[in-house]
Formats: C-alpha cells, structure tokens, sequence
C-alpha cells in the first residue's frame, strides 16, 4: 500500500508542480487518486478484522 502510495504522489507532485501550479482543478482529483490506496487498505482490514455481530 504505502509503495502505490509513494508511487502515486510522486507522479501527482512530477506532473502538477511544474504543469498546474495552484490549479484547483489538478490538485483535487490528484488528492483524491492519491489517497485512494490508503482508502482501500483501510477499508478491507476494517472488513477483515471488524467482530460481526452475534444476533
């Protein structure tokens, strides 16, 4: 996870610092793609590892 993450910030600071400095419409969808790995993560080892109900 932290490796697609690294990966995906990098390529998000590469292409938007030079190309599209304070442009909204880059930095927020590159927000979004680069937090998704850890979105992901999170959410299977909360369904992996959340108890299940008794009833």
């Amino acid at each position: 996870m932290i490796g697609a993450w690294g990966v995906l910030y990098g390529a998000a600071l590469a292409v938007g610092i030079p190309a599209f400095p304070g442009d909204l419409a880059w930095w927020l969808p590159a927000a979004a793609a680069v937090s998704a790995p850890g979105l992901a993560s999170a959410w299977l080892t909360s369904r992996r590892t959340a108890p299940r109900a008794a009833w």
